[in-house]
């Protein structure tokens, strides 16, 4: 059997409680693509007597802070931890009063992080290895005022979601008003079934509407409690896949109308101007689009789509241009030469 690793220097003491119900929170927002080592991980920074927990999959983010007893009162680490490693951990660790963290610092045990307390009948330690790369900057994408702040009881919103959630198709907002000391929530447009609910909320700012993913949304209740829920809405958070993204309607509605404006377009055949008799620019619109759209929206202010749309076809056109005239057209004259060879 192999020789476990030796645990690092223990770097101080955290109430195995708040410890195992921040993890709960924050590994909601971890990633679970395998493809992205980097984001299947938790972000756990120390700076002096504050743990920070952070995780994010791209679409949304999640930060918990919390108090513990460090070794060192000036103490400043950060190490990346398996998501799924750690709440296993956590949760295994509850029995007792408090948790011993052990994070390397360059030297024994380096690239190593430990957790020891009571666990079933006795002292259980565990030890992981810590994931490489760089962590996303992410936590500047919190936004640092709010416009409206509505105080709601976490089980009425999330049992409301949920209901109003059946009606909404795949990959559609659920979406919630807050005005006149309420909060409607409502699902489905058009002639396809619809959901709505109204409920009592303490509101402290103007009337504003914002669209949530329903699973996100109730990822994000589940992990809250029973206590009252301050949320906090912003009119436009410019967070690129944040935890509460806010989706304007026009934004939500648009694809629909633009994809027949863009059919009806084709359909009619316009004269061809010098720019597209140029050259065959359609697979490289069709390779390189969806690239530099998503390259957009990674920016916050791009995420609608008139701006994304603005900034992503001059540049799809453009890179189309470069890709036929200095690769495609010359692929494609060695296309005898290659059926030559295959006759021969």
């Amino acid at each position: 059997y192999p020789k476990l690793p030796n645990m690092p220097e223990a770097t101080g003491t955290v109430s195995a409680s708040d410890f195992a119900r921040a993890v709960q929170q924050a590994v909601t927002a971890a990633g679970r693509d395998d493809m992205l080592p980097v984001l299947t991980g938790v972000r756990l920074e120390i700076d002096g007597s504050t743990m920070s927990l952070l995780a994010t999959d791209r679409f949304r983010l999640s930060q918990r802070e919390l108090t513990w007893n460090p070794q060192q009162p000036d103490i400043t680490r950060a190490a990346l931890v398996p998501a799924k490693v750690l709440a296993e951990t956590a949760k295994s660790l509850t029995s007792g009063a408090e948790i011993t963290i052990a994070m390397s610092s360059g030297e024994a045990g380096e690239g190593l992080i430990g957790f020891e307390g009571t666990g079933g009948n006795g002292t259980r330690r565990t030890t992981t290895r810590l994931l490489d790369g760089d962590y996303p900057k992410v936590t500047s994408l919190f936004p640092t005022s709010v416009d409206t702040t509505a105080i709601v009881e976490t089980a009425q919103l999330a049992e409301a979601c949920k209901r109003v959630s059946l009606v909404a198709e795949r990959n559609m907002p659920v979406r919630l008003r807050f005005a006149e000391d309420s909060v409607r929530i409502e699902a489905g447009t058009g002639e396809d079934a619809q959901a709505s609910e109204t409920f009592e909320a303490k509101i402290d700012g103007p009337e504003l509407e914002i669209a949530f993913s329903p699973q996100f949304l109730l990822d994000g209740l589940g992990v809250v409690g029973d206590q009252p829920l301050a949320v906090p809405a912003f009119d436009r958070m410019g967070v690129p896949g944040g935890v509460q993204q806010a989706i304007g309607r026009g934004d939500a509605l648009a694809p629909v109308p633009a994809a027949y404006v863009a059919c009806y377009f084709g359909l009619m055949n316009p004269r061809r101007s010098w720019i597209v008799s140029s050259g065959d620019y359609s697979y490289g619109l069709y390779l390189y689009g969806f690239v530099i759209q998503q390259c957009a929206a990674a920016f916050g202010p791009l995420q609608h789509w008139y701006l994304n749309l603005l900034v992503s076809l001059p540049l799809s056109f453009g890179v189309a241009m470069a890709s036929w005239h200095l690769v495609e057209k010359h692929a494609l004259r060695l296309r005898g030469r290659v059926e030559a060879l295959e006759a021969a």
